[in-house]
């Protein structure tokens, strides 16, 4: 097959905008991956701060200066006022799916939200306390409103246990 003059010419152009539009692509990914990637390490150093907070008031217990209630109940109004990452925030619930402490959602105190589904349809809190049991921590997706919305957005948390008290 011969080429004319003119697709000899367009032909090197094609192939070029074929590698860019390639190259393109995957440097896309390659900078998500690296978001996510930042995310997460993002949320393992928040919940590490997490649990330094309440791994302190649980010290406090084993001290004597505080009871466990007192320790529990000052452990809560600490996170519930924490943020991080600029619109991140916590969540404690135990390891029964009960909800110790959601900041802008406190209806769920005391319930227990094993069953809650997101849209998509994971059981969301069941999830975050499934990702604690192999090693004690782990990440989960799920989507769910963020706080002041009523449209759920994909989410990624990072769960952490302390184990004396069974909180996730």
């Amino acid at each position: 097959m011969k080429l004319s003059v003119v697709h000899k010419l367009w032909l090197p152009l094609i192939l070029s905008l074929v590698c860019l539009a390639g190259a393109a692509i995957y440097s896309s990914y390659q900078t998500r991956e690296t978001q996510l990637n930042d995310r997460k390490a993002d949320l393992q150093q928040a919940a590490q701060i997490a649990l330094g907070v309440v791994k302190s008031f649980g010290d406090q217990v084993s001290a004597g200066t505080l009871t466990d209630a007192q320790a529990r109940s000052r452990a809560v109004d600490a996170l519930r006022g924490l943020r991080f990452g600029g619109n991140g925030y916590f969540v404690i619930a135990d390891s029964h799916v009960v909800v110790v402490m959601s900041p802008f959602h406190p209806e769920l105190t005391g319930k227990n939200v094993s069953q809650y589904r997101d849209p998509d349809g994971v059981y969301v809190f069941q999830a975050m306390v499934d990702a604690v049991k192999p090693g004690g921590n782990g990440f989960s997706t799920y989507s769910f409103p963020r706080p002041g919305s009523t449209e759920a957005v994909p989410k990624i948390a990072y769960s952490v246990s302390y184990q004396p008290w069974h909180w996730v």
